[in-house]
């Protein structure tokens, strides 16, 4: 369990790798206070997750396509990854209807369990006693 300590960079919050081990080039961690920094892990854990998945979603549907999760490509050129959600859409027409309540579901829980509601706090976007990003 991960307890937070003012003498260590960024209050001693795991995630720091060698050789740069205490990477901030723009000094965001030296003026952040408990709660900032809490909130900046949360924001580059959930940033990450992102770009990753769309890295992953990139490679899978670039050149040369012979397999594509969502729909048959082997048989059509469709072109560039861009034109592929028009290929989606036209496949699946609620697709990114679905993709977009699932995404917004998951993100409601996320901000349920981590944030404390407006007015049980001071200041804007304080997350709760306990909650680790």
């Amino acid at each position: 369990h991960w307890a937070p300590d003012e003498r260590k960079f960024a209050y001693g919050l795991p995630g720091n790798l060698d050789p740069v081990p205490e990477f901030d080039p723009l000094g965001f961690a030296a003026e952040a206070d408990l709660n900032t920094m809490l909130k900046y892990r949360e924001a580059e854990t959930m940033h990450g997750r992102v770009a990753m998945l769309a890295a992953i979603g990139m490679l899978v549907t670039e050149e040369p396509i012979e397999y594509h999760p969502l729909f048959e490509a082997y048989n059509k050129d469709i072109g560039p990854a861009i034109r592929h959600l028009d290929e989606v859409r036209a496949t699946s027409p609620f697709f990114f209807e679905v993709l977009g309540l699932i995404i917004g579901s998951l993100e409601l829980q996320r901000a349920l369990a981590g944030f404390k509601a407006p007015g049980e706090n001071d200041k804007f976007q304080y997350l709760k006693d306990g909650y680790f990003p």
